[in-house]
């Protein structure tokens, strides 16, 4: 999983106005969320201060919430 990059634009349209919104706790690794403003395009990085052990076990969280796995459905 990439680092959180404040300038980063939407993979989709491009565009650049981003909400980033944190997502963790006891059953889940602490992940930002990010979504563009215009088209809601959704993906997850990682915090600045994560190990990258910590990156490893948001992306095996990430692969599993796609299988349908874990009960958190990730927003496209």
């Amino acid at each position: 999983m990439t680092p959180y990059n404040p300038n980063a634009r939407c993979a989709k349209c491009a565009h650049d106005v981003i909400s980033t919104r944190f997502v963790g706790g006891i059953a889940r690794p602490d992940m930002l969320h990010r979504q563009c403003a215009r088209c809601g395009f959704g993906w997850n990085e990682s915090p600045l201060d994560a190990s990258n052990s910590d990156r490893a076990q948001v992306a095996a969280f990430e692969r599993a919430a796609h299988a349908g796995t874990t009960g958190f459905t990730p927003q496209k």
